[in-house]
Formats: structure tokens, sequence, C-alpha cells
């Protein structure tokens, strides 16, 4: 079971936890890049993938998770968000 993927609902449940716990987030479809982004500023961490989202952008299909993948580690970046690495 989840949530709505709003703003609301997310600054509800980070309010709910402990403040030393890490959350991670992931959503679904249209809603995947902006939710995402909002747990990044938030603190958390997030994942994307093809299970969840089919689309690059409106109308664009992806051909791999390494787009939606370049596309999150991009805000982040812009964010000045530390990203996670294979090490």
């Amino acid at each position: 079971m989840g949530f709505s993927p709003t703003p609301k609902t997310l600054v509800y449940c980070v309010e709910e936890i402990e403040p030393e716990w890490t959350f991670s987030l992931c959503s679904l479809g249209r809603t995947e890049l902006p939710m995402c982004t909002l747990a990044m500023t938030m603190g958390g961490h997030t994942r994307v993938g093809m299970e969840d989202n089919i689309y690059l952008r409106k109308g664009e299909l992806l051909k791999s998770n390494a787009q939606l993948v370049r596309r999150i580690v991009t805000i982040a970046e812009s964010l000045n968000i530390e990203v996670a690495s294979p090490d």
C-alpha cells in the first residue's frame, strides 16, 4: 500500500519519522520526477526505474533505465545534492 503522491503527503510522512532515520521514495509515472526531486531536497533518497515509469517525458518512451538515472542525477547535481556512487 502506498500514499497519494503529493508534496503534502510526503511532508506529513517525513514529519512522522524519527529525525535520525533515513527515508527513500519512489513514485510512479508522471509523478516520479517531481516527487523524487522533492524527496531529495528534504534529505531523502530516491529510486527511479522502468518498473515505475516507462516515459522519459510525455509521449517519449524510455530506451533504458540509464535515461532515468541520468535525469535524476542531473537534477541532484544541479541542487548540490551528493549522488551515490557504485563504490
